[in-house]
């Protein structure tokens, strides 16, 4: 058997009676240490490139750091550590093979990003999920006095509008 520890972080986005943040260094220091029984510890983050930097930079970091918030796909390490982000809006997911090896401690990731298009079948309980939603922002539109399906401008000329560029 390999145990598994894993860290969570995100953003600080203020302050009520029920969340309180905290330095997330800090926090992802005292946390990993709390895991230096189990032979894995991995971290999952909502935080900027460069905080997951200094977080695999850290004496006491995670093996791996599974993150997002940048909005466009990243595979990158810093020392020994990889960092893995796929693209915003679910439109790629990274799917990670975790190979263990006991007798050197040593954690090897296989990862590959795959690209989610019409060809991938929908789970039809998820696909549920997403139509609510949807059918919810559409409704929300068309209260404000928008028509979401409208056609506003052709052009012939290929537009960039990718947050990368932008």
């Amino acid at each position: 058997p390999v145990s598994i520890g894993w860290v969570g972080l995100t953003l600080a986005f203020g302050s009520t009676d029920e969340v309180h943040n905290t330095n997330y260094l800090q926090a992802a220091k005292s946390n990993l240490q709390a895991l230096t029984g189990t032979d894995i510890q991995l971290a999952i983050t909502h935080l900027a490139m460069d905080q997951d930097l200094k977080l695999a930079a850290q004496s006491v970091n995670p093996h791996a750091i599974f993150g997002g918030h940048e909005h466009i796909n990243y595979a990158s390490h810093s020392g020994n550590t990889p960092i893995f982000k796929a693209d915003a809006n679910a439109r790629t997911v990274y799917e990670h093979l975790l190979y263990w090896y006991p007798a050197c401690q040593q954690l090897d990731i296989v990862s590959h990003l795959i690209e989610i298009n019409p060809l991938i079948e929908q789970e039809p309980e998820t696909k549920s999920v997403i139509d609510s939603w949807l059918s919810f922002r559409d409704s929300a539109l068309i209260e404000q006095g928008f028509t979401p399906d409208e056609v506003i401008y052709n052009t012939t000329e290929q537009l960039d509008a990718t947050e990368r560029s932008i």
